[in-house]
This record gives structure tokens, C-alpha cells and sequence, in this order.
């Protein structure tokens, strides 16, 4: 069962892998393969390069995830997708989305992108 879990999570990885950004900021972009699939919790790309963060589109249900491998401070994901969506953003400082309801296209998906590259960019010079 754990080698068949390993595995399901190597495809998972694969199937949602959209690009790494190659700045200081290391986010790495995911679309979910299907509605219910979870991938905020695969930060490490398919070649192996670790990033620090996850923006993750589930396009089946229109929703946005934003979350970071480890706390980085001065770098909240609410405050990010709250300054992107308003209030009815929500979540943690390492893990936050798009308001329920609101569906999230591509281009919102580079917003997001924009946005929490810019907090880890502006947290590091801090």
C-alpha cells in the first residue's frame, strides 16, 4: 500500500506540475488533473527541485489554493489572497484560497502568482 501511495503521488506530481518560477521566490504553479484532487502539499517539482511555495488551480471547481512549505516570516497567504479577493478570501498565514463561490481563471492564477512572489521577494530584503 505505501509503495502504491508513493506512486500515486509521483503521478499527482507530474499531472498537476504547470512551472516553477526562476526567481527567489522558487513558487512552484499546479493545476489539479481532476475536481477533487488536493496537490498543495507537493512542493517538491518532478525533476526534484524544491519550492517554497504552491499556487494551485482546481479549474474543474474554479478555485485558487495558495500555501508555503514553511513558515516564512513576514509572508501570511491570507494577507495575500485577502489584498488579491478581499475579505471573503480566507484562510492561515501558510495555506489560503479564493473566496467560495468566486470562480478563478488563469489569469487570476498569475495574479496570485504576482502577488505572493512579490510578499517572499519583499520578505527576504526585509
Amino acid at each position: 500500500m505505501g509503495r502504491a501511495f508513493q506512486e500515486e503521488q509521483r503521478k499527482l506530481n507530474e499531472d498537476s506540475f504547470s512551472f516553477m518560477t526562476e526567481d527567489d521566490a522558487s513558487i512552484i504553479v499546479r493545476v489539479t488533473p481532476g475536481p477533487r484532487d488536493f496537490v498543495n502539499h507537493l512542493y517538491d517539482a518532478p525533476d526534484g527541485s524544491l519550492g517554497v511555495a504552491v499556487v494551485a488551480h482546481n479549474k474543474h471547481v474554479g478555485t485558487i489554493t495558495v500555501s508555503l512549505e514553511s513558515p516564512i516570516p513576514g509572508v501570511s497567504c491570507r494577507d495575500v489572497v485577502q489584498r488579491l479577493w478581499g475579505e471573503l478570501a480566507g484562510g492561515h498565514a501558510g495555506i489560503a484560497g479564493s473566496p467560495r463561490g468566486q470562480v478563478m481563471d488563469e489569469f487570476d492564477v498569475d495574479t496570485a502568482v504576482l502577488e505572493l512572489e512579490a510578499a517572499i521577494i519583499r520578505a527576504q530584503v526585509t
